[in-house]
């Protein structure tokens, strides 16, 4: 039998508003789940309550002690370097890896970090630039649009932490 993260009529309320209202889910062991929403929407209060800073006012949390929790920053965090190099930064330290050279990951971990980028519909253009592994040209990253920032940020947590 999975386990699973379940949620129970949670309900949060501050100074008189209601951050969250009766949220339930269900969660299967191995499920990737995001948490997305305009500003103020709850979700960083859902986060809260998973992760016990704050406590439910109404309702239950059941979450395995198994339960790995990725929370992703507002501020892209991207380095000058490749695309890709901004993509898997991390990920082989993460891996148990002495080193941080994208270039010496395995086919495994490079497709995963592909099927990752197609899965958060990079634009063409963009998942072109990730996956040309010839170029060793630096694109300045912060002249990028905003919304491709925010893309290689995701792409790297979902990655770096699966």
């Amino acid at each position: 039998r999975k386990s699973r993260c379940s949620f129970g009529d949670l309900s949060k309320v501050s100074t008189n508003q209601s951050l969250v209202n009766n949220f339930s889910r269900k969660i299967q062991q191995g499920s990737l789940v995001a948490f997305t929403g305009p500003y103020g929407s709850g979700k960083s209060t859902i986060l809260k309550l998973i992760g016990e800073v704050y406590m439910p006012q109404l309702g239950q949390i059941s979450i395995p002690s198994h339960l790995r929790i990725l929370h992703v920053s507002a501020e892209s965090m991207l380095w000058p370097g490749t695309v890709a190099e901004n993509i898997f930064f991390g990920v082989c330290a993460s891996l148990g890896r002495p080193t941080d050279k994208y270039a010496e990951l395995d086919g495994k971990t490079l497709e995963r970090g592909w099927h990752v980028c197609r899965v958060l519909n990079f634009p063409s253009h963009l998942q072109e630039l990730a996956e040309d592994m010839e170029t060793t040209k630096e694109i300045e990253v912060q002249t990028l649009p905003a919304s491709h920032r925010k893309l290689i940020h995701l792409a790297r947590a979902f990655i770096s932490n699966p």
